[in-house]
Order: C-alpha cells, then sequence, then structure tokens
C-alpha cells in the first residue's frame, strides 16, 4: 500500500511533456455526447498546450524556445508577416528541415514553411475553454471550417513537425495520427468546448453570476459603503457602544527627486 502510495504521488508530480495520448475510443463510454466531446477535446489539449504548440502560439511577442519555453535566443519579432522581421526572416537560421549541431547536444529546428501562427490565433496562457473557442472561430482560424479545422491536424506538415522536433526536445504527446482522429471524434460529436474555470476570485457561491465592476461601478458601490457604515453605526447606537474613529494621520508624500530634476536623461538614469 505504501509503494502504491508512493507511485501515485511520483506520477502526480511528472512534468506535463510526459503526458500520453489516448485515442478516442478511451472516451466510448461517455454516454453523453457532449461530455463526450469535451472530454475529447480536453485530450487534444494534451498536444495543444504542449510547447511544441506554445513556442509558436504566443499571445504577444515573439517565438518561445525549448521544453522551459524559454525567450528565443537570438532575440527575434514576430513581424507584419508572422515572419520575423525584414532582414531577419524565420528562414534566416531555420531551414527545411531539422539540423543537429555537431559539437554538442541539440540542434535547429527546421520546416517547410517555418512561421509563427496569426496573433490570432496566440493561446499561451489561456484556458483549454478558450482555446477551444478561438480553433472553432473562422474570424480568427483563417476561416477553416470545422472539416479543414480536422485536416490542419490530422495532416498539416507544421503540425506534424510537433511529433519530430529534432535532437534536445521533446515530442508533443501521442502522435499526429492520434490528434487527427481524436479532432475527428471531437467534431463528430459536436465540437463541444470544455467549460471555463471557475474564476478564482469569486468568492460568491458557486453558480453566481460575477459581475465585472468597472469605474461606472464606483459610485454605487461608494453608496453601498456608506450604507454598510450607516448600519453599523445605527447598531452601536442601540446599543450603546461608541462609535469607531480613525485616528491615522494622512501625511502628504514628499515630492520625489524625479519630480524635480531638470534635464533628465531619456533611458530613466
Amino acid at each position: 500500500m505504501r509503494l502504491s502510495f508512493l507511485a501515485a504521488a511520483v506520477l502526480a508530480a511528472a512534468p506535463a511533456l510526459a503526458q500520453d495520448l489516448r485515442g478516442p475510443d478511451a472516451f466510448a463510454d461517455i454516454a453523453d455526447e457532449t461530455a463526450r466531446s469535451e472530454a475529447l477535446f480536453a485530450e487534444m489539449g494534451k498536444v495543444l498546450t504542449h510547447p511544441r504548440c506554445l513556442n509558436c502560439h504566443p499571445v504577444e511577442g515573439g517565438p518561445t524556445q525549448g521544453d522551459r519555453m524559454q525567450a528565443h535566443n537570438p532575440p527575434v519579432v514576430r513581424g507584419a508577416a508572422d515572419f520575423g522581421a525584414v532582414g531577419m526572416n524565420c528562414t534566416t537560421c531555420h531551414g527545411s528541415r531539422n539540423v543537429s549541431f555537431t559539437g554538442s547536444p541539440g540542434s535547429i529546428p527546421g520546416h517547410e514553411p517555418w512561421a509563427l501562427a496569426p496573433i490570432s490565433m496566440g493561446w499561451v496562457g489561456r484556458s483549454l475553454g478558450e482555446i477551444c473557442a478561438q480553433m472553432k472561430d473562422p474570424e480568427r482560424n483563417g476561416g477553416k471550417t470545422l472539416e479543414q479545422l480536422h485536416e490542419h491536424n490530422a495532416e498539416d506538415g507544421l503540425v506534424g513537425w510537433g511529433w519530430d522536433p529534432g535532437q534536445g526536445r521533446e515530442p508533443a504527446p501521442g502522435s499526429q495520427k492520434i490528434f487527427g482522429e481524436l479532432t475527428r471524434a471531437w467534431i463528430d460529436s459536436g465540437a463541444a468546448c470544455p467549460p471555463a474555470p471557475p474564476d478564482p476570485g469569486d468568492r460568491r457561491r458557486p453558480g453566481s453570476v460575477r459581475r465585472q465592476r468597472g469605474r461606472a461601478d464606483q459610485p454605487r458601490l461608494m453608496l453601498l459603503g456608506y450604507e454598510q457604515l450607516g448600519q453599523m453605526h445605527r447598531r452601536q447606537d442601540r446599543a450603546g457602544a461608541p462609535h469607531p474613529r480613525s485616528t491615522a494621520k494622512r501625511v502628504a508624500p514628499a515630492p520625489s527627486a524625479a519630480g524635480r530634476a531638470v534635464g533628465r536623461r531619456p533611458w530613466g538614469g
């Protein structure tokens, strides 16, 4: 029993890179079609949220690299066509295939073509539900239908590179064949998206709708605060207790040296 518990703990602590990819048959026992569709997409998420995908699906800035998704070295930018800056396109370093280093372990990844995903398809840091909605939206996925999306996942060569990334990189879980089969089964079961995760900042009871607060809410919130303060004072009056008074003194901040500086250097000192 102790060894079983230890083994389970080790498995639970294993990094996401070590995940296996199950095929559609693993979800055949889920009777509810929507629940099965959501589960299928969650399994696809093991690929979609793997560094082999995420490194080229940033939501801002340029690509990342490696299994730890560190900043690209040398520094690069997305560029107007998702292909790098003028004079330093992606193909300046990335060829049509992976090239292994000669003096040390590792390789320079390559494929034809080699480019970032469009900014509309960036999903680093987003939930599976948000990624799912992006993938289904023709205005964000390059005008693809669900059938074209299946073809992309199952047959596109740059997608397939994720399972043949060259020396020094962990391949995406499973295979492109299984990923394509999962995509097919997800579409055939209704292409349902997993529900959004609960907002950790919402402390209200489950099922309640959290309202996005903005500047328009500030007067309403101030009135609520005054009303609650008045209720507290009335309770204290009835109980004969004194009202709490704040003894803290407001101290005006001294002007900063930066505010008095004359002729500041443009790089901030």
